[in-house]
């Protein structure tokens, strides 16, 4: 037990690992966890669904141990860095916000890197993104007329869990199989034995 003990960083802030907040909307723990997500796999963005965060607590300002990473992050999940157009990844936002109305933790909002995004939950599933910066550039004209003629050729390199999207509903699976997977859990296991 000594060895989650160890330490593995510092938070000068307090880190919001609530369930219901991070199941709902951005918090600096989904923040956290999704950039060491995209920085590790070297993408361009980072998605996680908020529902994945599960130390149900705010983590006080001080030194971060293996306990605590365990604590945010209790599953084996594996990481995979995919290719993905502008339109699938818009379509992975909506999916991870179509659920959300008042009162409801669906456990799937997508905590990210590298995205801004907003969205009206008055709006209807598949429609409520009404804003989308993929490193801090707006979608284009371009985008626009792409999306228009069924799919964004702009690609992006996209790091999320394996499983996030392999035991989600069709839709999610749908995704992932038209993305070309670019890194292997393994060849990350040993990015992350290096760094």
């Amino acid at each position: 037990m000594a060895a989650l003990a160890k330490p593995v960083g510092r938070t000068s802030v307090a880190l919001d690992g609530r369930s219901a907040e991070n199941r709902t909307q951005e918090t600096n723990l989904g923040n956290l966890v999704a950039d060491s997500f995209r920085r590790v796999a070297v993408s361009d963005v980072a998605l996680v669904n908020g529902g994945s965060i599960r130390v149900d607590e705010i983590i006080r300002p001080g030194r971060l141990t293996e306990r605590d990473v365990l604590s945010v992050l209790p599953f084996k999940n594996k990481l995979i860095k995919i290719e993905v157009t502008g339109a699938l990844l818009r379509e992975a936002l909506e999916h991870g916000v179509s659920r959300v109305a008042n009162n409801a933790e669906p456990g799937g909002f997508p905590q990210v890197s590298g995205i801004q995004f907003s969205y009206d939950a008055s709006r209807r599933p598949g429609d409520r993104i009404v804003d989308l910066k993929v490193k801090g550039e707006p979608e284009s004209i371009r985008w626009q007329l792409l999306r228009s003629l069924l799919s964004m050729a702009v690609t992006v390199t996209l790091c999320s869990k394996e499983r996030q999207y392999l035991r989600r509903p069709k839709k999610c699976r749908l995704i992932l199989t038209r993305c070309g997977v670019l890194l292997s859990v393994d060849r990350l296991r040993q990015r992350l034995k290096v760094a």
